[in-house]
């Protein structure tokens, strides 16, 4: 099993590939044209909603891993975060 240290670590590395990948989808998104914008720009809205929402849940970690990884559903709800990003980039980056 993973220390709290070693899955702050690898949840920011995590994130910093998200950032790559957001970003380059905002150009496709600002590239594309008409419906398919308004579509694919709904999308990356609510995966923009989902990122601020990582960045909550690692304020919490980045606090905790000075303590200790006591919180199991802190934990659980990260993951479940990050996996939806990941699920959502991917398919974005599917449909651009």
């Amino acid at each position: 099993m993973n220390t709290l240290h070693q899955d702050t670590q690898r949840f920011e590395a995590w994130l910093a590939d998200f950032d790559k990948k957001i970003e380059e989808l905002r150009r496709q998104v600002a590239a594309a044209e008409g419906y398919r914008q308004k579509g694919l720009q709904n999308e990356l809205d609510e995966l923009l909603a989902r990122r601020r929402k990582a960045d909550e849940h690692m304020a919490e970690l980045r606090l905790a891993d000075a303590e200790a990884w006591a919180r199991d559903d802190l934990r659980t709800s990260i993951f479940a975060v990050f996996d939806d990003i990941g699920k959502r980039l991917d398919r974005l980056m599917a449909r651009v």
